[in-house]
């Protein structure tokens, strides 16, 4: 079975934040975030949106094995198949990208 807590710590991780810290930001205490990501304690709806928008993620990623990195590389990918560019295309968009840092 699919345990949520697992990919909230994978998320937390991938964004730099120690528990202490994610449980600071959410006003719970250390112990709470560690029920949540250790499967002991279900989250609410609710608190998965208040939390994605904290993480700075979308919902639907606490749902996926997926990191948020290669989430975003598949949606870009993607979008150009979707969309029919081709490789010559890309590069010539990363040029362009490079020049405008």
């Amino acid at each position: 079975m699919y345990n949520i807590g697992e990919r909230i710590k994978q998320i937390r991780l991938d964004k730099g934040l120690t528990k202490e810290q994610l449980a600071a930001t959410l006003e719970l205490t250390n112990g709470y975030v560690s029920q949540l990501e250790s499967g002991e304690a279900i989250p609410s709806v609710f608190f998965l949106y208040n939390l994605a928008d904290i993480l700075e993620v979308q919902i639907h990623e606490f749902f996926t094995s997926e990191s948020p990195k290669e989430t975003k590389w598949r949606e870009v990918t993607d979008y150009f198949e979707n969309h029919d560019i081709g490789p010559e295309e890309v590069i010539n968009l990363f040029k362009v990208l490079r020049k405008l840092k």
